[in-house]
């Protein structure tokens, strides 16, 4: 069990819950929000119209993940052409606490390895802004999903897509 889920039972859980039972905090559940949410006819009207999507519940796994990749590749846009010494320091030690603390579990764990295998790159913006695309890259194709073109890094994160759309 790594830290969060550590910290998730020593906050939130009696000691008798199980390691299964801390997967009930929605946000270690894969997506479910997305899929239909229509109820099943029945014979009064006001019961067979679909319940209104809520947009204000708790992220799952899937929105946790959207909303921390779109942190810190927003963080490495950002990041300065000449970074100081502490600059580095601290980007560096931001991706290492986000390993440990992350309450996905497994996505932690995936994320420690890659970064044991590739450290961030903390030179300057373009640097550190490559090495999360291609970091992030790594995480699409364990999920099966496509990968981004890291030329556009900065395009979709910092100036805006070149067709003004973002304008």
């Amino acid at each position: 069990m790594n830290n969060s889920a550590r910290f998730l039972r020593n906050k939130y859980s009696t000691d008798s819950d199980s390691d299964e039972e801390l997967t009930k905090f929605l946000v270690c559940r894969p997506n479910k929000r997305f899929k239909s949410n229509i109820n099943k006819s029945s014979t009064n009207d006001a019961e067979s119209k679909p319940k209104p999507t809520r947009t204000d519940c708790p992220l799952d796994k899937d929105g946790l993940g959207t909303s921390t990749w779109g942190f810190l590749h927003t963080v490495a846009a950002y990041y300065p052409e000449n970074p100081t010494e502490n600059q580095k320091k601290d980007i560096t030690q931001l991706f290492s606490i986000i390993s440990r603390v992350y309450p996905c579990d497994s996505c932690a764990q995936h994320f420690r390895g890659l970064l044991a295998r590739s450290p961030p790159v903390v030179n300057n913006r373009d640097d550190l802004s490559s090495w999360l695309c291609w970091i992030h890259n790594k995480v699409n194709e364990r999920l099966h999903k496509p990968l981004f073109d890291c030329s556009k890094v900065l395009e979709r994160w910092r100036n805006g897509w070149e067709d003004g759309s973002c304008d």
